[in-house]
């Protein structure tokens, strides 16, 4: 009962909280620390202060500041230095507050140790105003105690600075662990490997600091890293308190190698020990920041991935992963149902095996770039061989993987089926490109197909129906069709698969022969003739009937065009209709 109310006065009233642990501190560096007469050697009451002021609410500040000036005050007197020195408590608190309100608006609510740049800048601070305020503080131990100026700023930028680096990350991580376990209870194990990782520390420390002129001030180190990179900041901080009560200890009761410095003073023994102290927290607490970097980013990997991963399952896409060689590494979501492959026969397999061989080199040329800008994210079409033979088509919308230095280490790329929407472009395509009456290539198709080929030179036929308009005037234009597809079948079974055949009007046809010269299309033409006179279409009412062309003819070479070709093979049309129809005639 009476713990609880103490418990509820120390949280109803913080200020004072501080104000007598900040007194404390004071008292106790002031009595062992103060051994010439002058200023305190080490000085951790401000490496307190600094942050329960930067954590706290500023209302609170003038009753905390009060409090500790009060305290500092009675500290003083009542340790010796006596009243001439009651400047100095006024300065410790100044130094105090400006240091905590420049860390607070430089830094928010961030603690020391959440980053390099934190912690550079808290260290940057922390050594800034002791030696901004020492040539003060060396003026008020002059006038006031008769202390020479300059060792005094030096012994108080010394025990100001390294005390507050100390104390500061620890006081701050305590204050913070009390907030976040107010109310709550602290669980075993966390508790058990504290001390399991801590006790190493705490017994090779106690080992060091036994032996007399033995300079083993290097064993602590390898007990202390492993608490760190175990525990975080708290193995940091914890290990660093350890050791420098240990060593505090031991040197104020003439034990250990610090002690036994050959030709040292007391005063030189304190700032070696700080020395020494500050040096092992600044190697510690980096490595901290560091682990706590490191954690936090595998923290946000782990919870990307497990988003990325429902994601994927509940997409209906699939996901790979490949290393920077292009093998694959990690496969997710609906792998199964789109490749018809287990994840297991996937993995360790290079992607290239995956598509057909026609789209390997697209695929490679896709990886690359996404290792030569890893910035990019790139969108590829390809066809993968299912297991029943057949080729199915799938898109990827890669990125490229970057490691803790931004270098690209792989690709993550989502794999969608696009086989429908190929099969209904090239549905569309070919409704685009194909004559919807006679099912051959239609005018647009023809002059395409023609331009982008490497080999025009050939020959080029243009034919016209005969009294096309007379079938349809007289037995109607469903007739007038008849003999269309009539013609385009008769036509399809007299050229080769490579040669272009075309309707590029009402009833005017266009081929291509590549390859061929006159003689051939010339005998082409016969032959044309011969199937068009024994090929009958349905007239309806009138009965069967045939179909005869009118035929021009021109060579064509690798520097004609479809436009000027037609327009050549057109006149000769014209003089094949002027000699009587159902014949040929070649372009001059």
């Amino acid at each position: 009962m009476q713990r609880g109310k103490f418990a509820s006065a120390f949280s109803r009233w913080p200020w004072l909280t501080a104000g007598l642990v900040y007194t404390l501190l004071a008292t106790i560096t002031i009595r062992y620390t103060r051994l010439d007469g002058g200023v305190a050697l080490v000085w951790v009451a401000n490496g307190f202060l600094i942050p329960w002021l930067s954590l706290n609410r500023q209302r609170l500040w003038p009753l905390a500041i009060t409090t500790c000036i009060m305290g500092n005050a009675i500290a003083t007197v009542w340790t010796g230095v006596g009243w001439g020195g009651l400047g100095l408590p006024v300065l410790n608190l100044l130094e105090s507050v400006v240091t905590a309100a420049v860390l607070r608006r430089w830094l928010g609510h961030s603690y020391y140790l959440d980053s390099i740049a934190g912690f550079g800048k808290f260290a940057l601070v922390a050594t800034l105003f002791p030696t901004l305020d020492s040539p003060v503080a060396g003026l008020v131990a002059h006038y006031a105690l008769g202390q020479a100026v300059v060792p005094t700023m030096f012994n108080w930028f010394v025990g100001h600075s390294l005390g507050v680096i100390m104390v500061a990350p620890l006081a701050s991580l305590v204050l913070r662990s009390i907030r976040a376990y107010q109310g709550a209870e602290i669980r075993r194990e966390r508790l058990a490997a504290f001390v399991l990782w801590v006790s190493p520390v705490a017994a090779v420390s106690a080992f060091t600091f036994s032996l007399g002129a033995q300079p083993l001030l290097f064993l602590p180190l390898l007990p202390m890293m492993l608490a760190t990179l175990r525990l975080g900041r708290l193995g940091a901080a914890a290990s660093a308190v350890t050791l420098a009560l240990i060593a505090s200890v031991a040197t104020v009761y003439h034990s250990g190698p610090i002690y036994h410095l050959a030709g040292s003073t007391a005063a030189e023994r304190l700032q070696f020990l700080q020395f020494y102290l500050a040096i092992t927290a600044v190697t510690l607490l980096p490595v901290a920041v560091l682990m706590r970097q490191r954690r936090t980013l595998l923290e946000r990997l782990s919870t990307s991935e497990s988003a990325l991963r429902l994601m994927a399952e509940n997409s209906g896409d699939a996901m790979l992963h490949t290393n920077a060689a292009g093998r694959i590494i990690q496969a997710t979501g609906a792998l199964e149902a789109l490749l018809e492959r287990d994840a297991n026969w996937v993995l360790g397999r290079f992607a290239t095996e995956l598509v057909v061989r026609q789209d390997r080199d697209a695929l490679v040329a896709m990886h690359l770039k996404l290792m030569a800008d890893p910035q990019s994210t790139v969108d590829f079409e390809y066809r993968v061989r299912m297991r029943d033979g057949s080729d199915k088509w799938f898109e990827s919308r890669a990125r490229a993987l970057l490691d803790a230095d931004g270098l690209p280490v792989g690709t993550i790329s989502a794999i969608r089926d696009i086989e429908a929407r190929k099969r209904t472009e090239s549905e569309l395509e070919h409704a685009a490109t194909t004559d919807q009456l006679t099912g051959i290539a239609n005018r647009r198709a023809f002059f395409a197909r023609f331009d982008t080929r490497f080999d025009r030179e050939g020959v080029l036929i243009v034919a016209d129906l005969d009294h096309f308009k007379t079938i349809n005037d007289r037995f109607g234009h469903h007739v007038g069709d008849a003999a269309l597809q009539s013609y385009a079948r008769v036509a399809r079974g007299e050229v080769r698969a490579s040669d272009l055949i075309a309707r590029i009007g009402g009833e005017e046809f266009a081929y291509f022969l590549p390859g061929v010269a006159l003689d051939e299309g010339y005998a082409l033409c016969a032959r044309l003739r011969e199937a068009l006179a024994e090929a009958r279409f349905d007239a309806g009412k009138a009965g069967e009937h045939t179909v005869t062309a009118s035929m021009g003819m021109v060579a064509v070479n690798a520097t004609d065009d479809a436009a000027s070709a037609l327009k050549r093979a057109d006149l000769a049309l014209y003089a094949a209709k002027e000699a009587g129809r159902d014949c040929l005639r070649l372009a001059a």
